[in-house]
């Protein structure tokens, strides 16, 4: 394995997905095309279970804080290289900037890491009218990017996992809180949600009434379970996993901080699901040392 890539061993989880289905989910990238890059190349290198389709999930945040938003953006439109299918789900960054584009106030994506895109479409662009900054956005996406994130839902539901960029409500209606084109700028927003959503041990199997504790597993990012640089404590990954007592898979793993992303396979194997939880790091650890192989957290 890559000297750059970690992973906790595999374990199963009490969940179902479809037999003919593999999954590989993204957590927040926020920039980090070298990281990215390294887990492409992790997900090619492993071997395609028998019989099943590759699915690739980016759980959104693919932008903004990060050096290269726009290579990001580059790889995650030809990640269907590396899977049979791709969904690219909307993070609260990507919303922020489509809300400029339609003419919204720029602070708020400005302020939150939306400045280092515009410098890497040109450095110059605080001296440029807004309306050719805003140009210069629309103009300097990878082609079909901004129409991608316009269609995509706000969330996915394969099997008994549901992939939303920050989480549910335990006191919404599922359907309500998940509309897709409903404000944002809200702390619970689908996309913006951190509690009560994080501290929820009621499970999130929707009776019709009420959430309750079942094999539903919510798998999402937006709040950092890794807020350290994974390299010098590999550790710290097993923080993603909330599964047992959550009901919920976290894989922000620290990318708006630190040069690193976290993922998860998921698969069936011999009637059982198994989750693998990973993480890629675009920079050494900061004395220098590099682990290899597998990390096994035992």
């Amino acid at each position: 394995m890559n000297e750059m890539i970690l992973n906790l061993p595999s374990r199963q989880i009490p969940c179902s997905i479809p037999d003919d289905t593999e999954l590989f989910i993204i957590g927040d990238i926020h920039g980090r095309s070298l990281a990215l890059s390294r887990c492409l190349s992790e997900i090619a290198r492993t071997p395609t279970v028998a019989d099943t389709r590759r699915i690739i999930v980016l759980l959104g945040d693919l932008i903004d804080r990060g050096p290269d938003s726009l290579g990001v953006i580059q790889q995650a439109m030809e990640a269907h290289n590396y899977a049979d299918l791709v969904h690219i789900l909307p993070g609260n960054h990507e919303l922020m900037m489509l809300d400029v584009l339609d003419g919204s106030r720029n602070s708020l994506w400005l302020l939150n890491g939306g400045m280092a895109v515009l410098d890497e479409l040109n450095p110059e662009w605080r001296g440029m009218a807004w309306r050719n900054v805003i140009k210069m956005v629309r103009d300097g996406l990878p082609d079909g990017f901004e129409q991608r994130l316009r269609d995509a839902p706000s969330h996915l539901v394969i099997g008994d996992l549901l992939c939303v960029h920050a989480g549910l409500h335990p006191d919404r209606l599922p359907e309500q809180h998940l509309l897709r084109d409903r404000p944002h700028a809200t702390p619970d927003h689908w996309a913006t949600i951190r509690y009560p959503a994080l501290n929820w041990r009621g499970g999130w199997d929707w009776n019709g009434r009420y959430y309750t504790w079942g094999n539903r597993v919510v798998i999402h990012g937006h709040t950092p379970a890794v807020r350290c640089a994974v390299l010098d404590d590999p550790k710290v990954l097993r923080d993603c996993d909330g599964i047992d007592e959550y009901r919920a898979l976290c894989l922000d793993g620290g990318a708006s901080a630190y040069d690193q992303i976290a993922w998860a396979r998921i698969w069936r194997d011999g009637g059982e699901t198994r989750l693998q939880i990973y993480a890629a790091s675009g920079a050494p650890r900061a004395d220098g040392d590099l682990y290899g192989e597998n990390f096994d957290a035992n």
